[in-house]
């Protein structure tokens, strides 16, 4: 298995990347872990990435009343979604639960989102490695 942490000063996320690369996330934040569910490790860094890297480009979600966000990413098992604001300071991600109330939001500054998406993109490529060495 392996385990990575993406960090920020405001909250973590924790990707576990088990058997047939299934990842599930967990949010760290103001000492307590948040499991947000699961879903294949290309599936979470490819949205992760897309997100970082231009959030200004990312479509705003219509129906959503409490927030002005667009989509990236909603995970299995637990059933939570992740939406991106651009922001001065950098990009606000924020989490959503399965009855779509969202319970978190947290700022990435520049820094810390250019640090994401490089790991992200290790990730990425460790998951191609381990996809050609199957087949």
């Amino acid at each position: 298995m392996v385990k990575v942490t993406l960090n920020s000063k405001s909250a973590n996320l924790k990707l576990s990347v088990g058997k047939d690369t299934w990842t599930t996330v967990v949010l760290d934040r103001n000492g307590e872990s948040i499991p947000l569910g699961a879903d294949v490790l290309k599936i979470i860094t490819s949205r992760l990435i897309g997100a970082l890297d231009e959030p200004e480009k990312l479509e705003l979600c219509k129906n959503l009343r409490e927030v002005q966000a667009a989509w990236v990413l909603s995970l299995s098992e637990c059933h939570c979604s992740i939406y991106i604001a651009k922001e001065d300071q950098g990009v606000r991600l924020y989490v959503q639960n399965a009855e779509g109330e969202f319970f978190s939001s947290f700022l990435l500054s520049e820094m810390e989102s250019s640090l994401w998406t490089e790991r992200l993109r290790e990730l990425s490529m460790f998951d191609q490695q381990k996809a050609s060495t199957k087949n």
